[in-house]
């Protein structure tokens, strides 16, 4: 299944390249690439000199739920800081692949922004609620409020822990 992945991807990288876009893979849970470990794997069967051409969109609350408990989505984001194109972000639970608001989880949202901010990442942040677009209004509010809140915090941290002080995404590499 990678390897059929990988042969598209080379050829829609070169075509990218070719237009100056630039493409990312998101990890999905239950996916082919579910995990970091996943998408090393996949870089490793792409063409050697199109690896660093595939970005990646990461999605903190699938860090929760398909890494393992170990990885922090604040270590990913400083471990994967050359990579990262597009983040996502929203509350989860350790294991479990349901969007929740902010609030509802275990994601460290004050961590998650303070590594961004560390790495002087200037992308996109897009909350995903996709399970709550019936209270859209409310939702939007309580999650900026709750950004806002978390960034101020995110503000008083002094730089972040990075992953050789606990754990890595890097451990898990070359797994299936």
């Amino acid at each position: 299944m990678l390897e059929r992945l990988a042969e598209s991807l080379d050829r829609l990288l070169e075509v990218a390249q070719d237009h100056g876009v630039a493409l990312a893979l998101e990890p999905e849970p239950g996916h082919a690439v579910e995990t970091i470990a996943h998408l090393d794997a996949l870089g490793d069967l792409l063409d050697p000199g199109r690896r660093d051409d595939l970005g990646l969109t990461l999605d903190l609350g699938h860090v929760l739920a398909s890494e393992p408990p170990d990885v922090k989505p604040e270590h990913v984001i400083l471990e994967r800081a050359p990579s990262l194109r597009h983040v996502h972000i929203e509350d989860a639970r350790r294991g479990h692949h349901v969007h929740l608001p902010f609030g509802e989880g275990t994601l460290d949202t004050a961590a998650a922004l303070a590594a961004l901010r560390h790495i002087d990442y200037r992308g996109l942040v897009a909350v995903e609620l996709s399970r709550h677009s019936h209270e859209a209004p409310l939702q939007a509010r309580r999650s900026i409020e709750h950004l806002r809140n978390a960034e101020a915090q995110a503000r008083k941290q002094t730089r972040p822990q990075t992953a050789s002080s606990g754990a890595s995404t890097a451990s898990t590499k070359g797994a299936t």
